[in-house]
């Protein structure tokens, strides 16, 4: 209501009274019409789908607190950086902040620009290739991804990321030399010379009793049987999650699937969500 004089006074909440909220990104890249010609991944919206209910009802998420981003619109290198960017802007400290990515990845197949890769492995043979996130027009390098994961991590108490694409496990610096802050967390579907499976399941729907057919992320999948699985305590740390999924990963017997990564300081291996 316009020129209305009133005589109540707002203040801003003092920070430290401020109660810490828990928000969410997640990320479902299918590359539909994609200009850079990847291929498309079916399950990747499935993926969000799943992740998404299992913030809600395991790890108690609201709902206004998740944001997704799965339409092929948003799908850009410069759309995703924008993402983030917000992602990042929303967070006030204290906050505990979890990324989720489902789409494909790259390794070894984008040159070592800068030469990091040879200098964080300190391997003998030089690897000359960096790993990176696939957008619908291009890549988003990993050296780029953790100054990313680095500026989000500044902003928040925690933050946990899980990966499922392939070579995943590569996405994020690592080792002795590595930059990454000690509150961050990458759970990966995929070691970083890996491939990460999306595949077609069948499954019986709890509400219908039939039998549904879709494609989803072997990542996603573990994870989902190990939390549905009922083994984890009720404030399970990243470590205790991410052995749960490696269980999982233990119960398929093909030798040609992937395995599980964690990327993550001691210290953070204890955090919660």
């Amino acid at each position: 209501m316009g020129g209305c004089s009133s005589s109540q006074k707002t203040t801003a909440e003092p920070e430290q009274q401020r109660t810490p909220r828990r928000r969410a990104l997640l990320v479902g890249m299918d590359y539909r019409g994609a200009p850079a010609g990847w291929p498309i991944i079916n399950g990747t919206r499935n993926d969000v789908k799943v992740f998404d209910t299992l913030l809600r009802e395991h790890w108690g998420f609201s709902e206004e607190d998740i944001v997704t981003v799965t339409d092929p619109a948003e799908q850009s290198t410069e759309s995703l950086l924008a993402a983030l960017t917000a992602f990042k802007a929303s967070l006030r400290p204290g906050d505990t902040a979890v990324i989720f990515y489902s789409g494909d990845g790259h390794g070894k197949q984008v040159f070592d620009a800068n030469g990091d890769e040879v200098t964080r492995k300190g391997e003998s043979a030089p690897d000359i290739m960096d790993e990176a996130l696939c957008t619908t027009n291009g890549t988003l390098l990993d050296d780029d991804l953790t100054v990313l994961m680095q500026g989000i991590a500044a902003s928040a108490a925690q933050l946990f990321w899980f990966c499922d694409a392939c070579y995943s496990g590569g996405f994020v610096d690592q080792g002795s030399g590595s930059s990454l802050p000690e509150n961050v967390v990458l759970i990966a579907s995929s070691l970083e010379t890996q491939k990460s499976e999306d595949a077609l399941r069948i499954e019986t729907d709890k509400e219908t009793g039939k039998m549904a057919m879709f494609y989803q992320g072997t990542g996603t999948r573990w994870l989902k049987a190990a939390v549905d699985g009922g083994g984890l305590p009720p404030r399970a740390t990243h470590q205790q999650l991410f052995d749960a999924l490696a269980a999982e990963r233990a119960k398929d017997k093909r030798t040609s699937v992937q395995n599980p990564f964690i990327v993550a300081s001691a210290t953070a291996r204890q955090l919660t969500l």
